[in-house]
């Protein structure tokens, strides 16, 4: 009796679960943090200085323009330290060694490992007879929260549609009309992501638009391009894009008042308002004495630099991102500092009014 041979082949597709590899950039994730750039703390305060050889007595200096003349070595949006942004990568976990994410300006990545995350889906049959969860990989249990009643195409009431943890799918006996409500936990990859300002993407004259509308204090005003990722898996393409965010959203814009104080006695004010006399004496020469009022003319120019160690801050707070209430950055202000003129002695305590 002969030997009998015989070569079976078999094609096995694969499970619809498989197929998923999505990139969602828009989740709030703890450990986001903005692009953080330098907004020159210390060539403000000289700028503050060349601006207080011209002013004296009751001032106002607005510093939000042009400071560039006298801080030549500040560049607008130095990055200080890169931004972070996690985002989700929803896959089955057999292809998590196979992952590549490609960060468009060059920024890097790293996978932080398998999370899960409760996710509330709504399923609804127009006379089908199966429907798949959205995250159908890796046999994720389900649970329907609520459903309708089901019917089939005569419209009479049958069961509503089983589910197979396997497939992740929702079976029924025909053709059925209805709709439920699932919770489930599918598992995913959390993609750590940092980028920079954006200077890498966009054109030169575009990254000149952007650091002068930062300059005017409003960097949103200009089109920032986002950061853009493609991600691949041995057998996936995707890709995403989520908004750059830069903290400040653009220079501090300062104002500075200081004042000068003069005694009625000094200047003569009482004894006019007392040999006046009357309603008109009153109104003019009847203020207490040495009771603060404006100087009004001219008094000259004075040269103040600040005194070290003068500077008195706020209490540290948290600057939170308005899309993104876990992003965030601890700063503090400053409430005011000491000035003094070298030649006279006399000083100055500038208040910051808006803080810093």
């Amino acid at each position: 009796m002969g030997d009998t041979s015989s070569t079976l082949t078999l094609q096995v597709a694969p499970k619809d679960g498989d197929d998923v590899f999505e990139l969602i950039a828009d989740s709030a994730e703890d450990g986001n943090t903005p692009c953080a750039v330098d907004w020159g703390e210390d060539e403000w305060v000289t700028a503050y200085n060349q601006k207080m050889k011209q002013r004296s007595a009751w001032s106002v200096v607005q510093m939000s323009d042009g400071y560039t003349s006298t801080v030549e070595k500040f560049t607008p949006l130095t990055v200080l330290q890169d931004g972070i942004r996690r985002v989700r990568l929803y896959c089955a976990k057999a292809y998590t060694s196979t992952i590549e994410i490609t960060v468009e300006e060059g920024g890097s990545w790293k996978n932080i490992g398998r999370q899960s995350a409760r996710l509330i889906e709504t399923i609804t049959f127009s006379g089908e007879r199966e429907k798949s969860l959205q995250y159908s990989y890796d046999s994720p249990e389900a649970t329907v929260t609520s459903q309708t009643n089901f019917v089939d195409i005569q419209g009479n009431p049958v069961d509503a549609p089983v589910y197979d943890a396997t497939t992740a799918t929702f079976t029924a006996a025909d053709e059925v009309y209805g709709a439920m409500v699932i919770e489930y936990s599918p598992e995913y990859n959390l993609i750590e992501v940092t980028y920079g300002n954006g200077s890498t993407v966009a054109t030169e004259s575009h990254f000149r638009d952007m650091q002068a509308a930062w300059l005017t204090g409003d960097l949103e005003s200009a089109d920032i391009p986002p950061v853009h990722l493609i991600a691949l898996s041995s057998r996936h393409a995707t890709q995403a894009s989520f908004e750059r965010n830069i903290w400040p959203s653009g220079a501090p814009s300062y104002q500075l008042a200081t004042t000068s104080y003069q005694s009625n006695a000094d200047s003569g004010g009482a004894d006019e308002g007392g040999e006046q006399g009357g309603e008109e004496g009153g109104e003019e020469g009847g203020e207490e004495e040495g009771a603060p009022f404006e100087i009004e003319d001219d008094v000259g120019t004075a040269t103040y630099t600040e005194i070290p160690n003068t500077r008195q801050y706020s209490a540290p707070y948290r600057i939170t991102d308005p899309d993104n209430a876990d992003a965030y950055v601890e700063v503090e202000d400053i409430l005011s500092l000491s000035l003094k003129d070298a030649s006279t002695g006399s000083t100055l305590k500038l208040r910051f009014l808006n803080g810093s």
